[in-house]
């Protein structure tokens, strides 16, 4: 499968899996505990990201490249969006 096939991939299933993604991230972290969160987020999104990403392309190599671009963009999305409300000390 060349590049422009797997962007197109992307791109289809990227509008459904990264909210998705953020979504049960979210639940996730407000289950687990503070100090877990600060170093393990972006794997959490990423994880997420690919088991969601498996359930709906399918547990190929290209399913499991979906979910760590949606994993690492869920993540992303979350720190740029938050950061800036969050309060200097």
């Amino acid at each position: 499968m060349n590049a422009d096939s797997i962007l197109k991939l992307v791109e289809s299933y990227i509008v459904i899996l990264i909210p998705i993604t953020l979504g049960i991230t979210e639940i996730v972290k407000r289950v687990l505990p503070e100090s877990i969160l600060l170093k393990w987020t972006p794997l959490i999104s990423m994880a997420i990201g690919v088991l969601s990403s498996m359930l709906v392309v399918g547990v190929t190599k290209n399913g499991i490249l979906v979910g760590i671009i949606v994993g690492l963009s869920a993540s992303g999305l979350w720190s740029t969006v938050t950061n800036p409300f969050k309060k200097v000390q």
